[in-house]
């Protein structure tokens, strides 16, 4: 079907595809593309596809064979460069996996986030990787500051998104963990937090992937998962001090560059 769409909009020789992350709704192309085509990835995601993956729940992704593996890989940044545009490819952390990519395409003002953001639905993910809901809003936080005002970002399984999305998205973020960490703070246990629900303004972002309860439940695992310390210091901390501490350790610049001529990601 990729191979068919890609032909509609005017197909071309197939120069790079991009992974977002490792997750294999993400990467099971590879086994076709990768043939013929270098694949780019975070060095983490390569590494992952290499090692394979057994989840919480039993089932097992097995290790991928060599032919679809990324075989160009960067840590923090990456450019590409065609069709008279620069494509920034950066790492971006405390969220789905520790090697997800967002890809900007900086004329365009379009960014293509994989899994990363979540506009129209509470955000949902285990913390197997070491996840952390605070830093995670300061990350978006990051992404709001250093990218236009007019951008348009691609989700995979979401509409399209605005940078008002975005912001909203931030928002509540912001809002429902500072929520349960009062609760927790209150000596509330995660049945009587889940129980007391979010308000209502706050129910759209439920979607059968991810309730209420669910995010409540993340949240929850985030913040109890180190020391209470974390907690209470918590109550006198705003998330703009966050983003202080935080744009120190970004990884936005500087960016290498590869010259391409065609590419595809997903």
């Amino acid at each position: 079907k990729i191979q068919e769409a890609f032909a509609e909009v005017g197909g071309g020789k197939l120069k790079y595809v991009i992974n977002s992350h490792w997750h294999l709704d993400h990467t099971s192309g590879n086994k076709v593309f990768g043939i013929n085509v270098p694949i780019i990835a975070h060095t983490y995601t390569r590494e992952k596809l290499m090692s394979g993956h057994k989840y919480s729940n039993g089932r097992v992704l097995p290790p991928f064979p060599q032919k679809a593996l990324p075989r160009i890989t960067f840590e923090d940044s990456l450019s590409l460069h065609f069709n008279g545009e620069e494509i920034k490819l950066f790492h971006v952390k405390y969220w789905q996996t520790r090697g997800d990519i967002i890809v900007y395409f900086t004329k365009s003002k379009v960014v293509y986030a994989g899994d990363y953001i979540r506009t129209h639905q509470f955000p949902h993910a285990s913390i197997e990787e070491g996840r952390d809901v605070e830093k995670y809003a300061v990350s978006l936080d990051n992404l709001i500051r250093s990218l236009p005002p007019d951008i348009k970002i691609i989700s995979s399984h979401e509409p399209l998104s605005t940078m008002k999305n975005l912001r909203d998205t931030h928002r509540m973020i912001v809002e429902t963990t500072d929520i349960v960490r009062q609760r927790i703070l209150a000596g509330k246990s995660l049945d009587v937090i889940k129980e007391e629900d979010l308000p209502e303004k706050y129910q759209s972002w439920h979607t059968i992937y991810a309730t209420a309860k669910d995010w409540i439940e993340l949240i929850y695992r985030c913040l109890t998962r180190e020391e209470s310390s974390k907690l209470v210091s918590a109550q006198s901390r705003n998330f703009s001090d966050l983003n202080k501490k935080a744009q120190k350790e970004s990884a936005f610049f500087p960016f290498t560059s590869l010259f391409i001529g065609f590419h595809i990601f997903y």
